[in-house]
Protein backbone atom coordinates (compact mmCIF):
# COMPACT_ATOMS: atom_id res chain seq x y z
CA UNK A 1 0.00 0.00 0.00
CA UNK A 2 2.75 2.37 0.86
CA UNK A 3 4.63 1.83 -2.35
CA UNK A 4 1.25 2.53 -4.05
CA UNK A 5 1.40 6.10 -2.56
CA UNK A 6 4.54 7.19 -2.71
CA UNK A 7 3.55 6.36 -6.21
CA UNK A 8 0.31 8.63 -6.23
CA UNK A 9 2.71 10.94 -5.04
CA UNK A 10 5.63 11.05 -7.45
CA UNK A 11 2.79 11.32 -10.09
CA UNK A 12 0.87 14.45 -8.74
CA UNK A 13 3.91 15.97 -8.52
CA UNK A 14 5.10 15.43 -11.78
CA UNK A 15 1.97 16.65 -12.64
CA UNK A 16 2.14 19.93 -11.00
CA UNK A 17 5.81 20.52 -12.43
CA UNK A 18 4.63 20.18 -15.64
CA UNK A 19 1.67 22.49 -15.29
CA UNK A 20 3.58 25.23 -13.93
CA UNK A 21 6.19 24.94 -16.23
CA UNK A 22 3.64 25.41 -19.24
CA UNK A 23 2.40 28.42 -17.32
CA UNK A 24 5.97 29.63 -17.08
CA UNK A 25 6.34 28.74 -20.82
CA UNK A 26 3.22 30.55 -21.73
CA UNK A 27 4.17 33.57 -20.02
CA UNK A 28 7.41 33.82 -21.58
CA UNK A 29 5.62 33.91 -25.07
CA UNK A 30 3.03 36.62 -24.24
CA UNK A 31 4.01 40.33 -24.30
CA UNK A 32 2.15 42.72 -22.38
CA UNK A 33 1.95 46.07 -23.03
CA UNK A 34 -0.11 49.06 -22.50
CA UNK A 35 -2.35 51.08 -23.97
CA UNK A 36 -4.02 54.45 -23.80
CA UNK A 37 -7.37 54.51 -23.95
CA UNK A 38 -8.24 57.68 -26.85
CA UNK A 39 -10.80 59.55 -27.90
CA UNK A 40 -13.64 57.22 -29.34
CA UNK A 41 -12.49 54.08 -28.31
CA UNK A 42 -14.45 50.82 -26.41
CA UNK A 43 -13.68 47.63 -25.40
CA UNK A 44 -15.46 46.44 -28.26
CA UNK A 45 -13.43 48.48 -30.47
CA UNK A 46 -9.84 47.14 -29.60
CA UNK A 47 -11.24 44.11 -29.09
CA UNK A 48 -11.72 43.66 -33.21
CA UNK A 49 -8.81 45.84 -33.62
CA UNK A 50 -6.45 43.95 -31.74
CA UNK A 51 -7.76 40.26 -32.37
CA UNK A 52 -8.45 39.79 -28.75
CA UNK A 53 -11.98 39.27 -26.93
CA UNK A 54 -13.26 41.46 -24.66
CA UNK A 55 -13.83 39.51 -21.84
CA UNK A 56 -9.72 38.93 -22.09
CA UNK A 57 -9.17 42.73 -22.38
CA UNK A 58 -11.43 42.76 -18.47
CA UNK A 59 -10.09 39.71 -17.39
CA UNK A 60 -6.43 41.14 -17.75
CA UNK A 61 -7.29 44.60 -16.07
CA UNK A 62 -10.05 43.89 -13.68
CA UNK A 63 -12.85 45.37 -15.01
CA UNK A 64 -16.45 44.08 -14.67
CA UNK A 65 -18.44 46.72 -16.61
CA UNK A 66 -17.46 46.76 -20.20
CA UNK A 67 -18.63 50.13 -20.86
CA UNK A 68 -16.48 51.89 -17.91
CA UNK A 69 -13.48 52.97 -19.76
CA UNK A 70 -12.33 56.50 -19.40
CA UNK A 71 -10.12 58.38 -21.74
CA UNK A 72 -6.37 58.72 -20.45
CA UNK A 73 -6.72 55.23 -18.71
CA UNK A 74 -4.01 52.60 -18.87
CA UNK A 75 -5.00 48.80 -20.10
CA UNK A 76 -2.95 45.91 -20.00
CA UNK A 77 -2.89 43.97 -23.13
CA UNK A 78 -1.15 40.45 -23.96
CA UNK A 79 0.07 39.26 -27.26
CA UNK A 80 1.24 36.17 -28.47
CA UNK A 81 5.30 36.01 -30.03
CA UNK A 82 5.31 34.62 -33.57
CA UNK A 83 7.65 32.41 -34.14
CA UNK A 84 9.50 33.82 -30.71
CA UNK A 85 9.99 36.86 -32.47
CA UNK A 86 8.07 40.11 -32.63
CA UNK A 87 8.58 43.60 -35.21
CA UNK A 88 9.22 46.79 -34.27
CA UNK A 89 6.57 48.30 -32.07
CA UNK A 90 5.89 52.22 -32.44
CA UNK A 91 7.83 53.22 -29.29
CA UNK A 92 10.12 51.37 -26.82
CA UNK A 93 11.53 52.59 -23.83
CA UNK A 94 14.34 51.56 -22.06
CA UNK A 95 16.07 50.12 -18.93
CA UNK A 96 15.34 52.24 -16.38
CA UNK A 97 13.92 54.93 -18.01
CA UNK A 98 9.52 55.85 -17.46
CA UNK A 99 7.28 54.95 -19.08
CA UNK A 100 6.23 56.69 -22.05
CA UNK A 101 2.97 57.74 -24.41
CA UNK A 102 3.37 56.85 -27.85
CA UNK A 103 1.95 60.60 -29.42
CA UNK A 104 -0.08 59.04 -31.91
CA UNK A 105 -1.08 55.28 -31.22
CA UNK A 106 -1.15 55.27 -27.43
CA UNK A 107 0.92 52.53 -27.22
CA UNK A 108 3.46 52.05 -24.21
CA UNK A 109 5.53 49.19 -23.91
CA UNK A 110 6.70 47.99 -20.23
CA UNK A 111 9.68 48.35 -19.47
CA UNK A 112 12.23 45.77 -20.13
CA UNK A 113 9.92 43.41 -22.08
CA UNK A 114 10.38 41.99 -25.37
CA UNK A 115 8.66 43.78 -28.40
CA UNK A 116 5.29 43.06 -29.25
CA UNK A 117 4.05 42.05 -32.90
CA UNK A 118 1.30 45.65 -33.22
CA UNK A 119 -0.95 44.95 -36.00
CA UNK A 120 -1.98 48.06 -38.71
CA UNK A 121 -2.46 51.45 -37.12
CA UNK A 122 -6.29 52.23 -37.31
CA UNK A 123 -7.49 55.57 -36.98
CA UNK A 124 -9.23 55.87 -33.19
CA UNK A 125 -11.31 59.15 -33.72
CA UNK A 126 -15.19 58.56 -34.70
CA UNK A 127 -18.03 61.09 -34.91
CA UNK A 128 -19.75 60.28 -31.23
CA UNK A 129 -23.49 60.40 -30.88
CA UNK A 130 -24.44 60.70 -26.89
CA UNK A 131 -27.50 58.55 -26.80
CA UNK A 132 -29.68 57.71 -23.64
CA UNK A 133 -30.82 54.34 -24.97
CA UNK A 134 -28.10 53.31 -26.38
CA UNK A 135 -24.39 53.47 -24.14
CA UNK A 136 -22.45 51.86 -27.28
CA UNK A 137 -22.63 54.40 -29.78
CA UNK A 138 -20.01 52.46 -32.07
CA UNK A 139 -22.26 50.55 -32.85
CA UNK A 140 -24.62 53.21 -34.02
CA UNK A 141 -24.54 52.77 -38.58
CA UNK A 142 -25.09 56.37 -39.97
CA UNK A 143 -28.46 56.05 -41.99
CA UNK A 144 -28.15 56.72 -45.45
CA UNK A 145 -28.95 60.74 -47.12
CA UNK A 146 -32.30 61.02 -48.05
CA UNK A 147 -31.00 63.46 -51.29
CA UNK A 148 -27.94 61.59 -53.07
CA UNK A 149 -27.57 63.99 -55.86
CA UNK A 150 -24.45 65.74 -57.09
CA UNK A 151 -22.03 66.51 -53.97
CA UNK A 152 -19.42 69.58 -54.39
CA UNK A 153 -16.99 68.12 -52.12
CA UNK A 154 -16.28 64.81 -51.21
CA UNK A 155 -18.57 63.60 -48.44
CA UNK A 156 -15.32 62.78 -46.34
CA UNK A 157 -14.55 65.86 -46.35
CA UNK A 158 -18.03 67.42 -45.01
CA UNK A 159 -18.07 65.94 -41.41
CA UNK A 160 -15.89 66.56 -38.46
CA UNK A 161 -15.29 63.95 -36.31
CA UNK A 162 -14.05 65.57 -33.71
CA UNK A 163 -17.29 66.79 -31.50
CA UNK A 164 -19.65 65.12 -29.87
CA UNK A 165 -23.58 65.26 -30.61
CA UNK A 166 -26.18 65.63 -28.07
CA UNK A 167 -29.87 64.91 -28.71
CA UNK A 168 -31.87 65.65 -25.70
CA UNK A 169 -35.97 66.19 -25.40
CA UNK A 170 -38.29 67.57 -22.47
CA UNK A 171 -42.29 67.26 -21.41
CA UNK A 172 -43.72 69.10 -19.70
CA UNK A 173 -47.54 69.07 -18.43
CA UNK A 174 -50.05 70.80 -15.46
CA UNK A 175 -53.29 71.92 -14.20
CA UNK A 176 -53.93 75.18 -12.71
CA UNK A 177 -56.49 77.26 -11.17
CA UNK A 178 -56.09 81.06 -10.48
CA UNK A 179 -58.78 83.04 -8.50
CA UNK A 180 -58.61 85.72 -11.74
CA UNK A 181 -61.12 85.04 -14.37
CA UNK A 182 -60.03 85.80 -17.98
CA UNK A 183 -62.65 84.24 -20.39
CA UNK A 184 -62.57 80.58 -21.55
CA UNK A 185 -59.32 79.76 -23.02
CA UNK A 186 -57.90 83.18 -22.05
CA UNK A 187 -54.37 83.38 -21.07
CA UNK A 188 -54.03 84.68 -17.05
CA UNK A 189 -51.68 87.99 -16.77
CA UNK A 190 -47.86 87.53 -16.78
CA UNK A 191 -48.40 84.54 -18.68
CA UNK A 192 -45.75 82.16 -18.66
CA UNK A 193 -46.09 78.61 -17.76
CA UNK A 194 -49.08 77.20 -16.88
CA UNK A 195 -50.88 80.33 -18.43
CA UNK A 196 -54.66 78.63 -19.11
CA UNK A 197 -56.83 78.38 -15.56
CA UNK A 198 -58.86 75.28 -14.52
CA UNK A 199 -57.47 73.60 -17.72
CA UNK A 200 -54.85 70.60 -18.42
CA UNK A 201 -52.00 71.55 -20.28
CA UNK A 202 -48.80 70.89 -21.79
CA UNK A 203 -45.86 73.70 -21.04
CA UNK A 204 -43.41 72.41 -23.23
CA UNK A 205 -42.50 69.97 -25.25
CA UNK A 206 -39.47 70.53 -26.49
CA UNK A 207 -36.43 68.45 -28.94
CA UNK A 208 -33.35 69.81 -29.21
CA UNK A 209 -29.54 68.85 -30.52
CA UNK A 210 -26.11 70.68 -29.21
CA UNK A 211 -22.77 70.35 -31.44
CA UNK A 212 -19.18 70.52 -29.91
CA UNK A 213 -16.15 70.77 -30.95
CA UNK A 214 -12.65 72.86 -30.27
CA UNK A 215 -13.50 75.11 -32.68
CA UNK A 216 -17.39 74.88 -33.83
CA UNK A 217 -20.28 74.96 -31.13
CA UNK A 218 -24.12 74.68 -31.99
CA UNK A 219 -27.60 74.67 -30.81
CA UNK A 220 -30.79 74.20 -32.21
CA UNK A 221 -33.71 73.81 -30.17
CA UNK A 222 -37.57 73.30 -31.31
CA UNK A 223 -40.79 73.72 -29.15
CA UNK A 224 -44.00 73.38 -29.10
CA UNK A 225 -47.04 74.14 -26.39
CA UNK A 226 -48.89 76.70 -24.02
CA UNK A 227 -45.55 78.73 -23.24
CA UNK A 228 -44.33 79.14 -26.58
CA UNK A 229 -47.88 80.15 -27.69
CA UNK A 230 -47.91 82.20 -24.76
CA UNK A 231 -45.02 84.14 -24.11
CA UNK A 232 -42.94 83.27 -27.83
CA UNK A 233 -42.08 85.19 -30.85
CA UNK A 234 -45.10 84.62 -32.93
CA UNK A 235 -43.47 84.64 -35.65
CA UNK A 236 -40.90 82.02 -35.32
CA UNK A 237 -42.41 80.30 -32.39
CA UNK A 238 -41.09 76.90 -33.11
CA UNK A 239 -37.43 77.95 -32.51
CA UNK A 240 -36.60 78.15 -28.53
CA UNK A 241 -32.67 78.74 -30.13
CA UNK A 242 -30.43 77.70 -33.06
CA UNK A 243 -27.28 79.44 -32.84
CA UNK A 244 -23.63 78.67 -34.13
CA UNK A 245 -20.60 79.80 -32.51
CA UNK A 246 -16.79 79.69 -33.21
CA UNK A 247 -13.69 79.59 -31.55
CA UNK A 248 -11.51 82.91 -32.62
CA UNK A 249 -8.47 81.92 -30.32
CA UNK A 250 -8.16 79.88 -27.21
CA UNK A 251 -11.19 80.87 -24.55
CA UNK A 252 -12.82 83.80 -27.03
CA UNK A 253 -15.72 82.44 -28.70
CA UNK A 254 -18.47 84.40 -30.78
CA UNK A 255 -22.17 83.04 -31.29
CA UNK A 256 -24.30 84.53 -33.76
CA UNK A 257 -27.82 83.45 -33.77
CA UNK A 258 -31.20 82.73 -32.32
CA UNK A 259 -30.81 82.48 -28.29
CA UNK A 260 -32.77 81.69 -24.94
CA UNK A 261 -32.42 84.57 -22.64
CA UNK A 262 -29.08 84.55 -19.98
CA UNK A 263 -30.86 87.24 -18.27
CA UNK A 264 -32.27 86.52 -14.36
CA UNK A 265 -32.34 83.93 -12.25
CA UNK A 266 -35.16 81.80 -13.28
CA UNK A 267 -35.26 80.22 -17.00
CA UNK A 268 -38.38 79.33 -19.18
CA UNK A 269 -38.03 75.95 -18.68
CA UNK A 270 -39.64 74.65 -14.95
CA UNK A 271 -37.08 71.84 -14.65
CA UNK A 272 -34.34 74.55 -14.70
CA UNK A 273 -36.01 76.64 -11.76
CA UNK A 274 -36.92 76.28 -8.38
CA UNK A 275 -40.96 76.89 -8.86
CA UNK A 276 -43.06 75.71 -11.39
CA UNK A 277 -44.18 78.79 -11.86
CA UNK A 278 -42.16 81.96 -13.00
CA UNK A 279 -41.90 85.53 -10.84
CA UNK A 280 -43.41 88.32 -12.19
CA UNK A 281 -39.82 89.41 -12.22
CA UNK A 282 -38.67 87.12 -14.47
CA UNK A 283 -41.99 87.99 -16.59
CA UNK A 284 -40.79 91.09 -17.13
CA UNK A 285 -37.37 89.93 -18.41
CA UNK A 286 -36.16 89.09 -21.86
CA UNK A 287 -37.09 85.76 -23.15
CA UNK A 288 -35.52 85.55 -26.47
CA UNK A 289 -33.10 87.26 -28.57
CA UNK A 290 -31.65 87.65 -31.80
CA UNK A 291 -28.01 88.84 -32.29
CA UNK A 292 -24.06 87.85 -31.53
CA UNK A 293 -21.91 87.27 -28.27
CA UNK A 294 -18.52 87.71 -27.69
CA UNK A 295 -17.60 85.06 -25.20
CA UNK A 296 -14.54 85.37 -23.20
CA UNK A 297 -13.00 82.91 -20.04
CA UNK A 298 -9.80 84.44 -19.10
CA UNK A 299 -9.65 82.11 -16.05
CA UNK A 300 -12.19 79.37 -14.99
CA UNK A 301 -13.71 81.48 -12.41
CA UNK A 302 -14.60 84.75 -14.65
CA UNK A 303 -16.71 85.00 -17.68
CA UNK A 304 -16.86 88.79 -19.47
CA UNK A 305 -19.43 88.59 -22.45
CA UNK A 306 -20.18 91.57 -25.10
CA UNK A 307 -23.81 91.68 -26.85
CA UNK A 308 -25.27 93.09 -29.36
CA UNK A 309 -29.37 91.86 -30.07
CA UNK A 310 -31.61 93.43 -32.40
CA UNK A 311 -34.72 94.85 -29.37
CA UNK A 312 -34.82 93.29 -26.03
CA UNK A 313 -37.21 90.42 -26.45
CA UNK A 314 -37.48 89.59 -29.70
CA UNK A 315 -36.26 88.66 -32.80
CA UNK A 316 -37.06 90.75 -35.53
CA UNK A 317 -35.75 94.10 -35.99
CA UNK A 318 -38.01 97.09 -34.70
CA UNK A 319 -35.92 100.20 -35.74
CA UNK A 320 -32.46 100.52 -37.10
CA UNK A 321 -30.98 100.76 -33.59
CA UNK A 322 -29.65 97.56 -31.68
CA UNK A 323 -29.64 96.45 -27.92
CA UNK A 324 -26.21 96.67 -26.50
CA UNK A 325 -25.15 94.95 -23.59
CA UNK A 326 -22.32 92.80 -21.25
CA UNK A 327 -22.23 90.58 -19.11
CA UNK A 328 -19.79 89.02 -16.47
CA UNK A 329 -20.00 85.70 -14.26
CA UNK A 330 -18.06 85.10 -11.03
CA UNK A 331 -17.92 81.94 -9.65
CA UNK A 332 -15.66 82.32 -6.80
CA UNK A 333 -16.04 78.80 -4.99
CA UNK A 334 -17.95 75.70 -7.07
CA UNK A 335 -21.10 76.32 -4.62
CA UNK A 336 -21.30 79.75 -5.38
CA UNK A 337 -22.17 81.90 -8.94
CA UNK A 338 -22.63 85.79 -9.13
CA UNK A 339 -23.98 87.32 -12.74
CA UNK A 340 -24.20 91.18 -14.01
CA UNK A 341 -26.14 92.00 -17.01
CA UNK A 342 -26.71 95.75 -18.11
CA UNK A 343 -27.79 96.75 -21.12
CA UNK A 344 -29.06 99.77 -23.44
CA UNK A 345 -31.73 99.53 -26.16
CA UNK A 346 -34.56 101.56 -27.82
CA UNK A 347 -37.85 99.07 -28.96
CA UNK A 348 -39.48 102.11 -30.63
CA UNK A 349 -40.48 101.75 -34.37
CA UNK A 350 -38.67 104.60 -36.37
CA UNK A 351 -41.89 106.14 -37.41
CA UNK A 352 -42.67 107.14 -34.06
CA UNK A 353 -41.07 110.60 -33.32
CA UNK A 354 -41.03 110.01 -29.25
CA UNK A 355 -38.64 107.25 -28.41
CA UNK A 356 -38.18 105.44 -25.31
CA UNK A 357 -34.19 105.24 -24.51
CA UNK A 358 -34.38 101.64 -21.96
CA UNK A 359 -31.43 100.58 -19.60
CA UNK A 360 -32.16 97.66 -17.96
CA UNK A 361 -29.65 96.38 -15.05
CA UNK A 362 -30.06 92.78 -13.53
CA UNK A 363 -27.99 90.86 -10.96
CA UNK A 364 -28.48 87.56 -9.48
CA UNK A 365 -26.59 84.96 -7.70
CA UNK A 366 -27.25 81.15 -6.99
CA UNK A 367 -25.65 79.34 -3.89
CA UNK A 368 -25.84 75.37 -3.57
CA UNK A 369 -25.17 72.69 -1.09
CA UNK A 370 -25.60 69.18 -0.95
CA UNK A 371 -29.09 69.64 0.59
CA UNK A 372 -30.09 73.08 -0.51
CA UNK A 373 -30.33 75.84 -3.38
CA UNK A 374 -30.49 79.74 -2.64
CA UNK A 375 -31.21 81.91 -5.40
CA UNK A 376 -31.67 85.63 -5.44
CA UNK A 377 -32.08 88.68 -7.52
CA UNK A 378 -32.26 92.54 -8.13
CA UNK A 379 -33.38 94.26 -11.26
CA UNK A 380 -33.24 98.01 -11.58
CA UNK A 381 -34.62 99.87 -15.12
CA UNK A 382 -35.36 103.13 -16.53
CA UNK A 383 -36.99 104.14 -19.46
CA UNK A 384 -37.37 107.67 -20.93
CA UNK A 385 -40.45 109.57 -21.86
CA UNK A 386 -42.67 106.60 -20.10
CA UNK A 387 -44.52 108.12 -17.17
CA UNK A 388 -48.24 107.60 -17.05
CA UNK A 389 -48.68 111.10 -16.11
CA UNK A 390 -46.37 112.85 -18.11
CA UNK A 391 -44.84 111.17 -21.22
CA UNK A 392 -42.32 113.05 -21.41
CA UNK A 393 -40.68 112.21 -18.31
CA UNK A 394 -38.56 109.62 -17.17
CA UNK A 395 -40.25 105.95 -15.80
CA UNK A 396 -38.25 103.90 -13.25
CA UNK A 397 -38.65 100.28 -11.52
CA UNK A 398 -37.16 97.87 -9.66
CA UNK A 399 -37.68 94.09 -8.86
CA UNK A 400 -36.45 91.66 -6.91
CA UNK A 401 -36.99 87.92 -5.55
CA UNK A 402 -35.61 85.26 -3.40
CA UNK A 403 -35.88 81.41 -3.54
CA UNK A 404 -34.74 78.89 -1.41
CA UNK A 405 -35.10 75.33 -2.17
CA UNK A 406 -34.22 72.17 0.69
CA UNK A 407 -34.10 68.81 -0.29
CA UNK A 408 -34.72 66.18 2.86
CA UNK A 409 -33.67 63.13 0.49
CA UNK A 410 -33.16 62.58 -3.21
CA UNK A 411 -36.85 62.53 -3.90
CA UNK A 412 -38.45 64.97 -1.63
CA UNK A 413 -38.47 68.48 -1.38
CA UNK A 414 -40.14 71.69 -0.06
CA UNK A 415 -39.50 75.25 -1.83
CA UNK A 416 -40.61 79.01 -1.62
CA UNK A 417 -40.30 82.29 -3.30
CA UNK A 418 -41.20 85.84 -2.46
CA UNK A 419 -41.12 88.39 -4.85
CA UNK A 420 -41.57 92.23 -5.47
CA UNK A 421 -41.97 94.28 -8.79
CA UNK A 422 -42.27 98.17 -8.46
CA UNK A 423 -43.04 99.21 -12.03
CA UNK A 424 -45.94 101.60 -11.22
CA UNK A 425 -45.47 103.22 -14.65
CA UNK A 426 -45.80 99.77 -16.73
CA UNK A 427 -42.71 100.43 -18.24
CA UNK A 428 -41.58 96.96 -18.61
CA UNK A 429 -45.21 95.27 -17.44
CA UNK A 430 -47.25 97.49 -19.47
CA UNK A 431 -50.70 98.89 -17.99
CA UNK A 432 -53.76 97.00 -16.98
CA UNK A 433 -57.31 98.61 -16.60
CA UNK A 434 -58.73 98.78 -12.51
CA UNK A 435 -61.90 98.39 -11.15
CA UNK A 436 -62.40 102.45 -11.62
CA UNK A 437 -61.52 101.84 -15.50
CA UNK A 438 -58.08 103.88 -15.18
CA UNK A 439 -55.00 102.01 -16.75
CA UNK A 440 -51.93 101.48 -14.23
CA UNK A 441 -49.25 99.87 -13.69
CA UNK A 442 -48.26 97.10 -11.33
CA UNK A 443 -46.62 97.38 -7.50
CA UNK A 444 -47.10 93.62 -6.73
CA UNK A 445 -45.47 91.09 -3.57
CA UNK A 446 -46.03 87.34 -4.03
CA UNK A 447 -45.21 84.61 -1.94
CA UNK A 448 -45.05 80.71 -3.49
CA UNK A 449 -44.92 77.08 -1.54
CA UNK A 450 -44.44 74.35 -3.11
CA UNK A 451 -43.45 70.68 -2.62
CA UNK A 452 -41.27 68.47 -5.42
CA UNK A 453 -41.04 64.60 -5.80
CA UNK A 454 -38.77 63.17 -7.85
CA UNK A 455 -39.55 59.69 -8.88
CA UNK A 456 -36.37 59.03 -10.97
CA UNK A 457 -33.60 61.63 -11.29
CA UNK A 458 -34.65 62.90 -14.86
CA UNK A 459 -38.40 64.06 -13.87
CA UNK A 460 -40.75 65.68 -11.09
CA UNK A 461 -43.92 66.18 -9.46
CA UNK A 462 -45.01 69.62 -7.89
CA UNK A 463 -47.68 71.08 -6.32
CA UNK A 464 -47.33 74.88 -5.54
CA UNK A 465 -49.52 77.45 -4.04
CA UNK A 466 -48.64 81.06 -4.82
CA UNK A 467 -50.23 84.31 -3.60
CA UNK A 468 -50.34 87.57 -5.52
CA UNK A 469 -50.80 91.04 -4.08
CA UNK A 470 -51.22 94.65 -5.39
CA UNK A 471 -50.07 97.06 -2.27
CA UNK A 472 -52.78 99.79 -3.66
CA UNK A 473 -56.14 100.44 -3.28
CA UNK A 474 -56.05 101.23 -7.00
CA UNK A 475 -54.02 98.43 -7.72
CA UNK A 476 -57.47 96.54 -7.99
CA UNK A 477 -56.44 94.46 -11.18
CA UNK A 478 -57.76 91.11 -10.79
CA UNK A 479 -61.45 90.09 -11.23
CA UNK A 480 -63.39 87.14 -9.91
CA UNK A 481 -66.87 86.15 -9.10
CA UNK A 482 -67.86 89.50 -10.21
CA UNK A 483 -65.85 91.72 -8.26
CA UNK A 484 -62.35 93.64 -8.55
CA UNK A 485 -59.30 92.72 -6.11
CA UNK A 486 -55.66 93.41 -5.40
CA UNK A 487 -54.74 89.75 -5.01
CA UNK A 488 -54.90 86.54 -6.54
CA UNK A 489 -54.57 82.82 -5.50
CA UNK A 490 -52.88 80.32 -7.90
CA UNK A 491 -52.58 76.42 -7.68
CA UNK A 492 -50.62 75.03 -9.71
CA UNK A 493 -49.70 70.58 -10.54
CA UNK A 494 -46.79 70.01 -12.91
CA UNK A 495 -44.93 67.61 -13.59
CA UNK A 496 -42.14 67.01 -16.24
CA UNK A 497 -39.32 64.45 -17.35
CA UNK A 498 -36.31 64.89 -20.05
CA UNK A 499 -33.70 62.45 -21.38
Amino acid sequence: MARYFCLVKTLLASLVFLLFFKNVAAQQDTVWVYYTVQKGDNLYRLSLRYQVTVQQIMDWNGLTNADAINVGQRLRLGFKKVDGNTPNPPQTTQPNQPVEQHKETGWVIEPDTPKPEIPAKVPTKSFKVNHPFNKDSSQRHEPALIYSGTRIAPKEEEFDTTGTLDITGYISAYYAYYTDSVGPDSYQKFPTLSPHSNEVGLNLVQLSAKYKSEKIRGIITLHWGDMPDAAWSPRFNLFQQANLGIRIVPKLWFDIGYFRTHVGLESVQPRENINSTVSITTYLEPYYLSGAKLTWQPFKFLTVQANMFNQFNGYIETNQSKMWGMSAMIDPSPNVSITLNTMKTDDVPDYNNLHKPRWYHDLYMIWKTSKSILGFEANYGLQKNSQIADSTATAFMFSGQLAFKYCFTKRFSIYTRGEYVKDTDGMMSGTFTNGQGKNVGIDIYGITGGIEVKPIPNSYVRFEYRRLNDNRSEGDIFYYQGNYRTYRNEFVFSTGFWF
